[in-house]
């Protein structure tokens, strides 16, 4: 099988972050979210090959990623009680790179996987409040030996956790909070 590719798609979810506490507060202004994807390739997430690089497998995601994205920052502001509304701040997110790259370093392979985000929120008046790039990490995920622990689940699973982790990294920033909570 030389030469030859396989294209696979997966369905990607994110796991909202369990029991964030409320931070918005009375005076805190509405909020919305736009998601931009300066992504070059908007459907390949990785390309993983063979040992001596024979057999390449394509993963495309059956989601709209800016829409999984956009919906992850929402469940989020959400969940710490923040108001959607278009009156008021604006939190801008622009993909850069969202890939896995699955090495196969013994039988079953190892993934890494990485979200890069550049974050902003502006206020009604157009000044921005806050931006930062953030950069969202899986640790390489060695497989368990059960069969059902594959290359797909692998790379779904280290592509979810790069999102997650760059999340809760926008969510820990102190400087993002006050941010939404002023205008």
């Amino acid at each position: 099988m030389i030469g030859c590719t396989q294209v696979t798609h997966q369905y990607l979810k994110y796991e909202p972050i369990s029991g964030p506490p409320k931070l918005a507060d009375a005076k805190s202004p509405p909020v919305s979210v736009e998601v931009t994807d300066k992504r070059t390739s908007t459907t390949l997430l990785t390309r993983t090959s063979g040992y001596f690089g024979e057999f390449t497998v394509e993963y495309v995601p059956y989601n709209d990623v800016p829409e999984m994205i956009k919906e992850a920052f929402e469940t989020e502001l959400r969940d710490r009680g923040f108001v959607r509304g278009a009156s008021g701040n604006v939190v801008s997110v622009s993909i850069s790179f969202y890939r896995a790259d699955q090495m196969p370093t013994s039988f079953f392979g190892e993934t890494d996987a990485s979200l890069g985000i550049e974050v902003t929120v502006k206020h009604p008046d157009g000044s921005t409040a806050y931006s930062r790039f953030v950069l969202g990490d899986s640790r390489p995920w060695e497989a368990e030996h059960p069969p059902e622990h594959n290359i797909k689940y692998q790379i779904t699973n280290a592509v979810e956790a790069a999102m997650q982790d760059a999340l809760a990294k926008v969510f820990d920033d102190p400087a993002f909070i006050n941010a939404l909570k002023t205008s």
